[in-house]
């Protein structure tokens, strides 16, 4: 619930309280580590959603696959992208996308996809780009409608920098309806821009501005 209306930032110092009472490496441990890099990710804490990241990936690395590590890499990844360390942010992007993989995680596996095509973009290979973010938007059985939607706002995003714009407004729409549908303000807060970008191309005006307003 925090997430999904954009609360999550404001709980950080709760989350680091619930991981300190919690044995290192527990399940439960490793779920505040989770919600701690998600609420660091948030408050653009790039370092900080780094460091929880890595404690969640290293706790899970002696376990084999599962969905700790490939969401620890995953995380690990997604900072890396933000801090610009695009090479590093591909390696652990592959990596977590075997961890997804191998666990039967597809929540991970979106993550990951979604992460890389971000990274591809980052490093100019727009084509490279379209292709991983079209595989992630197309994972949707058994998965959390959050990351479902998360997919359709990187492949909106992916496919407006690739100048695919008939294809972006289609894909956009469908996930800002999706957003709306439940109240997914942190998903609509990230979509709004694109969609005010396509309204401008398409020249559906005032649909800019009150796109603008409403992000």
């Amino acid at each position: 619930w925090w997430r999904l209306r954009g609360r999550l930032a404001a709980w950080y110092p709760m989350l680091r309280e619930i991981a300190a009472r919690a044995e290192t490496g527990s399940d439960a441990w490793c779920a505040a580590q989770l919600w701690l890099a998600a609420a660091t990710n948030f408050r653009s804490e790039h370092a900080a959603m780094l460091e929880h990241s890595s404690a969640l990936a290293g706790a899970a690395a002696g376990g084999g696959p599962s969905w700790a590590l490939a969401e620890g890499l995953t995380g690990r990844a997604i900072a890396l992208v933000n801090m610009g360390r695009t090479a590093e942010a591909i390696e652990e992007g592959h990596r977590a996308l075997t961890a997804a993989r191998e666990s039967r995680y597809p929540a991970g596996e979106i993550l990951a996809l979604g992460v890389l095509a971000v990274a591809a973009r980052g490093s100019d290979d727009l084509a490279q780009a379209v292709r991983l973010a079209r595989q992630a938007a197309q994972i949707t059985d058994g998965v959390p409608g959050a990351y479902v939607r998360w997919s359709g706002y990187v492949l909106t995003s992916t496919l407006v920098m690739a100048g695919e714009l008939t294809a972006a407004d289609e894909f956009c729409a469908a996930a800002l309806a999706q957003c709306r549908d439940v109240g997914d303000v942190s998903c609509q807060r990230l979509l709004l821009p694109w969609t005010a970008l396509l309204d401008l191309h398409a020249g559906r005006v005032p649909g800019p501005a009150a796109d603008l307003g409403e992000g």
